[in-house]
């Protein structure tokens, strides 16, 4: 459970999370481990995972997700509270839609955790939350030469760079691995701007995916970035 450890410390930042990649059996025991590390109160603790009813399978209703709300917006009896969703590819729409502000805008002393083996989720859901891949082969991620050589150029050789990747249709890849860039340096320091960068590639993903011109919008991240 080292890497549990390891990624942790990123939740001080005010996000909700979206921990995918990790099989079923292993949701509780991580669980566990958080809140072992933040000496949550079992009070201050809820879990969601999807009921079945009148023969449906297995999914997480409206209901469940308005007694989320309501709980999340009490004052814990500790110093934070955490709700932990399992299985966040069985939220119904409703549901989803039902969540969304929580997850936009948890409040300070909430941080809600979702989980799920694949990312075979709802969009709003995803560009809510901040996505961290626990398979081992992304933690083993190759060469990310290319993002830091954009980062690190001047703007005109970067918007060359920009231009290339969005006429070879690469645009995902590179907003990988600026995520997976930034993260690393988050790992390393825990500083709120990288945080906040963080967030702006989650936006750029999103916007991109609402039809905003790809190449201004890459640029715009690679510009912000550099700024900092």
């Amino acid at each position: 459970m080292a890497i549990i450890e390891k990624k942790a410390g990123r939740l001080k930042t005010p996000f909700s999370y979206l921990f995918y990649g990790i099989l079923e059996e292993n949701w509780p025991k991580i669980c566990q481990k958080i809140c072992g590390l933040y000496k949550i109160e079992p009070s201050d603790i809820v879990i969601l995972k999807g009921e079945e009813s009148k023969g449906k399978k297995a999914e997480i209703s409206i209901e469940q997700v308005r007694d989320l709300v309501h709980f999340i917006n009490l004052t814990p009896f500790g110093e934070k509270k955490f709700a932990f969703i399992f299985g966040a590819d069985k939220i119904s729409l409703p549901a989803a839609n039902a969540m969304l502000k929580i997850l936009e805008e948890p409040p300070k002393d909430a941080t809600l955790i979702l989980f799920s083996e694949s990312k075979n989720i709802l969009p709003t859901i995803i560009s809510r939350c901040l996505g961290i891949n626990f398979q081992e082969k992304h933690e083993e991620k190759g060469d990310l030469a290319e993002s830091e050589k954009i980062i690190q150029s001047d703007f005109t050789d970067a918007s060359k760079q920009i231009e290339k990747i969005v006429k070879e249709e690469r645009i995902a890849e590179f907003l990988d691995e600026i995520e997976t860039l930034l993260l690393r340096e988050l790992e390393k320091s825990q500083k709120v701007e990288i945080c906040r960068l963080i967030k702006f590639v989650i936006i750029t993903r999103k916007n991109i995916k609402q039809n905003a011109n790809p190449r201004l919008a890459l640029e715009a991240l690679v510009l912000k970035i550099k700024e900092q």
